[in-house]
């Protein structure tokens, strides 16, 4: 009997080291975790502090970054004509009887097409799209009303942060997607009313036929079948307007049916014929 409590004292004294190695064990291995999320912590910190110190160092570094297809930065030659796109977001062109030049910015590259938003192309003020058509090997490009221009020196792509907010990166799928560009209104008796931009970023601007900027705001677009309704808000708090559309098959025409407002129609600047 004495045996056998002398066996169960050595069995309990046995089960009691167990529970204090595995609370040592636990302790361990906790206070090794607590290092690792402390070193993953600081290295993290090490990384953040890192990138910032490059974006501050270097705030151009991510105009490094080529991200597009066709190279245009570079002179073009055209018959009497001429572009010339640099890589510090300006452009300048010339003809006989007029020039040019302001600023660009990338509002879709899809196929062989780029569309650019050019400042003070138009009577020398406002903002304008024009579409880009590249041949096969970029050395040739058209643009609809300037004619065909041939690459006259080496060209380089355009860097990233000449891209604007949601610039299309494949061809336009839908009304909203179509929009984008410049369109011409019209009244019923021919006479030029405005110009309005549709922006990627979903906001556009108005101008007077003078290309003086007279309302800005936001856009949406409603769509059934070939009827459209374009949805208005403005930036200086105005009341917000609707106005339905036809559309031509090519989406190049929006014929108001605005049953309350002037009839007007309106044309989008075109896409340039394709090159051989």
């Amino acid at each position: 009997m004495r045996q056998f409590s002398q066996s169960k004292k050595i069995v309990l004294a046995i089960f009691a080291t167990i529970i204090v190695l595995a609370g040592l064990l636990l302790v361990i291995i906790s206070s090794l975790g607590q290092k690792r999320e402390l070193e993953v912590a600081n290295m993290s910190q090490d990384i953040i502090s890192e990138s910032n110190s490059s974006a501050i160092n270097n705030p151009s570094s991510n105009a490094l970054i080529q991200i597009n297809h066709h190279g245009f930065i570079g002179n073009w030659s055209g018959s009497n004509t001429s572009f010339s796109f640099k890589d510090n977001g300006t452009y300048t062109y010339k003809s006989e009887d007029y020039q040019a030049s302001g600023s660009y910015l990338v509002a879709g590259e899809y196929e062989d097409i780029i569309l650019l938003k050019l400042t003070y192309f138009a009577q020398h003020s406002g903002e304008t799209y024009l579409y880009f058509r590249f041949n096969q090997g970029d050395t040739k490009v058209s643009v609809d009303n300037l004619g065909t221009f041939s690459r006259s020196t080496d060209v380089a792509p355009v860097a990233s942060n000449f891209y604007m907010t949601n610039s299309l990166k494949y061809a336009p799928q839908y009304a909203s997607e179509s929009l984008i560009g410049t369109w011409t209104r019209i009244s019923s008796d021919g006479q030029t009313i405005d110009y309005i931009n549709y922006n990627p970023d979903g906001s556009f601007e108005e101008f007077n036929n003078q290309m003086v900027k007279i309302k800005s705001g936001k856009f949406s677009v409603n769509t059934q079948n070939k009827t459209i309704t374009i949805l208005i808000s403005f930036d200086d708090g105005s009341p917000g307007i609707q106005i339905p559309y036809s559309t031509n098959s090519t989406f190049t025409i929006l014929t108001s049916l605005s049953t309350n407002q002037p009839n007007t129609i309106s044309y989008k600047n075109s896409l340039p014929d394709k090159l051989n």
